[in-house]
């Protein structure tokens, strides 16, 4: 029986659509552009805006891909799983007795600040793609689930 299931993804602004669209709009701008300065005899504008429109498109494709990752942390009575996916696909479960396992919360008032689950000397990382303020809604989420003897703030660690 679990008590809650998370998923833990990057924030996306910008669907891969609507990426398509900017893509296509910029590219029709980038065009009416560069003919405007081929009709006054400057061509090699056209190449270069080809390019820019390319490296925009290979910018937004490794931003998806980068954000294409997330984490899923099961709590039951007994354990907590997390799963790490990457491209949809699980690469790594980790199991952790719920009574053993602590949360540390590393600089909580950091923007760099890490959330990790500790068992044994073995600390598993979770949501390190959020931002501080979802890193602090997410351990004050999590502390109610594990009771205050499996949290440890940053000071004690």
């Amino acid at each position: 029986m679990s008590l809650i299931k998370l998923r833990l993804e990057p924030s996306k602004s910008l669907r891969p659509e609507g990426a398509n669209l900017v893509l296509v709009i910029l590219g029709c701008f980038g065009l009416v552009i560069s003919g405007s300065f081929m009709v006054f005899g400057a061509w090699p504008v056209i190449g270069f805006m080809a390019l820019d429109v390319l490296l925009i498109c290979i910018m937004f494709q490794a931003q998806y891909r980068r954000s294409d990752r997330g984490q899923e942390i099961t709590i039951s009575n007994e354990k907590i799983e997390i799963k790490y996916f990457k491209a949809g696909n699980c690469v790594k479960t980790i199991l952790l007795n719920k009574y053993w396992a602590k949360l540390v919360h590393l600089d909580p008032s950091n923007r760099q600040s890490k959330i990790m689950f500790s068992s044994h000397g073995r600390f598993s990382e979770i949501g390190e793609f959020l931002s501080l303020k979802e890193k602090q809604k997410l351990v004050a989420n999590l502390r109610p689930l594990l009771g205050n003897d499996n949290y440890t703030p940053a000071d004690n660690v």
